[in-house]
């Protein structure tokens, strides 16, 4: 079985780039080390260190090597001055030409902002490692001087998000397991599809938990998504396709091929789907039921998101550590503006009776696992105990810490039969669901602060 990625092959592809490159051997040698350092399977050189209280070697995915390498060598040929010896005005404006279209590199209406901040960003990357590395060049810039271009507006069009009529349009459109599979995992995890494209059987684990775990493998181009993640209401539909999985070897794809291609470009059973392929699954169910809007896989990221934030009161922290963004990343406000905007425009129009609160959130017209109706805002299905808000989680968390401590200060009959009637009470699946709720309306984070005035 074949995974397809390439990465590693192209980033030696790129080193053996710049070993021919007619630049200098001093600038050669500079990204070499650079690039060696923050890989985790060199020892020649010594890796970065971060800094602050989690003092640990950090190392670059090969993606993120390929990038920098690829940056670098493009910028060491096109500079007039070595790389090793260039100074920041002088990077500085080989941006600026670059960004208005002045330098010869490039076509007239120049490159995007994003492009040249991605290129300033490995420059800075590069001169920061060799000014702190014991080892690192001599070089003359201090990558503080170089001056960052703002980044293109990246936002999500909310028009062009899902509603909950076209989600259930899109399952009612899934013709086979695998394909459910994929978009009730799109749709509650919030993962990228790389992410789940390069998933193995193993690492998916419905029966574990309160609602499923997912193992996200650490490989090329996962962007810190690593780590595992709740399936929340995509629990029943990741475990119907692995029951029918057509291997059933934990060390396969998760998501491949239902039909056995063998006879065809080589693919075999068990084998990872192309990005291509992944794409064509969530367009094709996105046809089939009728909806019209852009229905590559990223889409449903945002969905998840915009549900998560909006109608599950996920904080930004807990929502940057499911999606894998780094901590501290403002990216999640940039691209997400409109969820603030809308909250201030709900906010006024129901202060002023011209509208009634929303009842969308991630949750289904009926429970996947047991098919009872369900409501909107319910966060937890009443009949099977199914989570779909990631808040119940936390309500079960100290539902138990609750019932431990009443256990513990019942000491007269009567309060031993008080705290058995609370253990019930917190054991009742619709209890917890409106506890949940109790949560995310009052945006608490405990159920004392919800139930408290």
């Amino acid at each position: 079985m074949t995974s397809g990625n390439k990465t590693t092959e192209y980033l030696q592809r790129r080193r053996d780039e710049i070993d021919a490159a007619e630049y200098s051997q001093a600038t050669k040698d500079a990204i070499i080390d650079f690039l060696d350092a923050f890989n985790p399977d060199v020892l020649h050189v010594e890796p970065p260190i971060l800094q602050g209280k989690d003092r640990r070697e950090q190392t670059l995915s090969a993606s993120s090597r390929l990038s920098y390498a690829s940056t670098l060598h493009r910028t060491a040929k096109q500079l007039d001055v070595d790389l090793v010896d260039v100074r920041a005005r002088e990077l500085n404006r080989f941006a600026n030409e670059r960004l208005t279209g002045e330098h010869e590199s490039v076509k007239n209406d120049g490159l995007a902002q994003n492009t040249v901040h991605q290129n300033q960003v490995a420059w800075r990357a590069f001169a920061r490692f060799h000014a702190n590395h014991p080892d690192g060049a001599d070089l003359n810039v201090d990558p503080d001087d170089i001056i960052l271009v703002d980044r293109d507006e990246t936002k999500v069009d909310e028009r062009d998000m899902f509603d909950a009529e076209e989600i259930e349009a899109m399952r009612n459109a899934c013709q086979n397991n695998r394909d459910r599979a994929i978009l009730e995992m799109l749709i509650y995890t919030g993962q990228r599809h790389n992410a789940l494209r390069m998933l193995r059987l193993r690492d998916v684990q419905p029966d574990e938990g309160e609602s499923g775990k997912l193992y996200i493998p650490e490989t090329d181009g996962m962007k810190g998504a690593e780590g595992k993640r709740p399936l929340l209401g995509a629990e029943k539909a990741a475990r119907e396709w692995k029951r029918s999985h057509p291997t059933g070897d934990p060390d396969d794809a998760f998501f491949t091929h239902i039909y056995d291609w063998s006879g065809h470009d080589d693919i075999e059973p068990g084998d990872f789907l192309s990005k291509q392929a992944f794409g064509r699954i969530t367009k094709r169910i996105a046809k089939r039921a009728g909806v019209n809007k852009p229905s590559n896989p990223h889409q449903f990221r945002h969905y998840f998101v915009t549900m998560a934030i909006s109608k599950h009161g996920m904080s930004m922290d807990t929502v940057r550590h499911l999606i894998g963004h780094n901590a501290g990343s403002r990216e999640l406000e940039r691209t997400y503006q409109h969820l603030v905007d809308e909250d201030y425009i709900e906010n006024a129009e129901i202060d002023m009776d011209i509208r009634d609160e929303r009842e969308q959130s991630l949750t289904p017209a009926k429970c996947p696992q047991c098919d009872e109706p369900l409501e909107p805002h319910y966060r937890q299905c009443p009949s099977c105990t199914m989570v779909f808000s990631p808040k119940v989680e936390t309500v079960r968390e100290q539902a138990d810490a609750a019932k431990a401590d009443e256990a513990l200060e019942a000491t007269s009959e009567q309060s031993q039969a008080d705290a058995k009637t609370i253990m019930e009470l917190l054991d009742d699946p619709e209890v917890i669901g409106q506890l949940a709720r109790a949560l995310e309306e009052r945006d608490a984070d405990s159920v004392a602060d919800a139930v408290s005035e």
